[in-house]
């Protein structure tokens, strides 16, 4: 997961982590 926060932190639009993270971490929605 570490590397998917990477990809976030470096502004990497990527909608299918967005949906997993969404999944995973509905409070957490930092990325969007």
């Amino acid at each position: 997961m570490n590397e998917l926060r990477e990809k976030w932190l470096r502004g990497t639009p990527e909608p299918d982590l967005e949906k997993k993270a969404s999944l995973l971490n509905p409070g957490s929605r930092l990325f969007s």
